[in-house]
């Protein structure tokens, strides 16, 4: 089974081929084999005993007639008989040699049955004829014959036949099947640009009725997905929104009380730490927006990015390739970098953004490492649910909302791509972001 998994062709198209044209093939092969082994084989037989038959004929009744009677017999046969025939006196067999073709093995069989005198068969390229030399005594007998005689036409006519019909049902069968095929394909395509965040306005179903349900499916799921993530965002944005105004209320009311007062400066940074929240929802709803995608020449983004941190020279450095481009929303995508390379900055004291593209792979790799302490592997996983940190304080300057990299995933994800953390060659932290081409 495991390796008819390895031959067996991987793609839907070339196994619909398969599965037409294997047993068509396989039905010529037994109808062919079939055909030549009892019908070619019969006729063979047939139209030999039938020329040995006469020929034998011929020299049964040559050696009963008189020698005056001879000439006459010999005429009256050519005249009846599909029979060339020469009789020559005081002649040796010609010194030939028999021919050895299969085809002609079974004429020479049944003459030695037949015909109990000394002969030799050979066939003339140039006329196309057989030739049968009999010695008759001190004379030889010469008999020829077209090599229709033995041979039936019609045979390769019917191999022809039904060799051609299959070529028209296999040229009909794939211009068939690529129209069939070319639906399931524009759903995938649709599916994977929808995985990318992109739209398909121009997508509609095409082709067999389950393809047609598979795709009308499609397009109901992606409308519930889309009304789905509008609700959240309109949730989440008119949440926000609304706990501005008291959080407002309550920066004025401790404005106004007093500032060494132990509680006061514990509730201060309780709405520092909400005003902080509200920002990373804020930033979270706007990872929603309706941003179209654009090409994007991946070192000119991280270079425009990098300029922001140029406070911060020496460390951050980038080493992207001049050839990879990117299909992004350009906003979006700096808002998951620019959150990577602050948890960098923030642990670390020197962070390395670099990119490759591998040429037996559609994948573009972007990898952020840092000299930090890095994360433990247990707990690569959590850091990505909205609100985990890993610094248990209340210091929001230390330990963020736990929002950053919920973020960053959610953008990433929303490209076709996968985001996932690892060590990192200079003892940190390493992010993996794969986007596909």
């Amino acid at each position: 089974m495991k390796l008819l998994k390895k031959i067996f062709p991987r793609s839907l198209y070339a196994r619909f081929l398969l599965i037409i044209i294997l047993p068509t093939v396989l039905v010529q092969l037994v109808a062919v084999y079939i055909f030549y082994d009892r019908h070619w084989s019969s006729m063979s037989r047939n139209m030999t005993a039938s020329l040995v038959g006469e020929i034998s004929m011929v020299v049964n009744l040559l050696e009963e007639s008189s020698k005056d009677a001879r000439n006459d017999f010999l005429l009256n046969v050519m005249s009846h008989m599909n029979l060339a025939i020469e009789y020559e006196e005081n002649k040796q067999l010609p010194q030939i040699k028999m021919v050895e073709e299969d085809e002609y093995a079974l004429l020479i069989i049944e003459l030695a049955k037949h015909i109990k005198k000394e002969f030799v068969v050979d066939y003339d390229q140039n006329i196309k004829e057989i030739l049968v030399y009999i010695q008759m005594g001190k004379d030889v007998l010469t008999i020829s014959t077209s090599q229709k005689r033995l041979a039936n036409p019609t045979t390769y006519i019917f191999i022809l036949w039904m060799t051609g019909s299959a070529v028209l049902l296999m040229i009909v069968a794939i211009l068939f099947l690529r129209g069939q095929i070319r639906s399931i394909i524009n759903l995938t395509e649709a599916a994977e640009k929808f995985g990318k965040g992109q739209d398909t306005p121009t997508f509609k179903p095409s082709g067999a009725k389950e393809v047609r349900l598979a795709s009308i499916a499609f397009i109901e799921m992606k409308e519930r997905i889309k009304r789905l993530l509008t609700r959240r965002t309109q949730m989440l944005a008119g949440v926000s929104h609304d706990l501005r105004t008291p959080l407002t209320r309550m920066k004025l009311q401790l404005a106004m009380m007093d500032q060494e007062n132990p509680a006061t400066i514990e509730m201060q940074a309780d709405v520092v730490e909400m005003e902080h929240m509200l920002e990373g929802y804020l930033d979270f709803v706007r990872g929603e927006s309706k941003e179209p995608t654009q090409n994007i020449i991946l070192k000119d983004f991280i270079g425009d990015i990098l300029r922001k941190y140029s406070k911060d020279q020496g460390r951050v450095e980038a080493n992207i390739a001049e050839d990879i481009s990117v299909h992004i929303k350009p906003h979006a995508f700096k808002r998951a970098i620019n959150n990577l390379i602050s948890n960098g900055l923030r642990y670390s004291s020197f962070v390395c953004i670099s990119a490759y593209r591998y040429d037996n792979e559609k994948l573009i790799y972007i990898f952020i490492d840092d000299n930090g302490p890095g994360i433990a592997e247990e707990e690569r996983k959590k850091v990505f649910q909205p609100f985990y940190r890993l610094e248990k304080s209340r210091n929001t300057e230390t330990g963020g909302i736990g929002l950053g990299l919920s973020i960053a995933r959610d953008i990433v994800h929303r490209h076709g791509g996968e985001i996932t953390l690892d060590e990192a060659t200079m003892g940190g932290l390493r992010v993996i972001i794969t986007l596909p081409l």
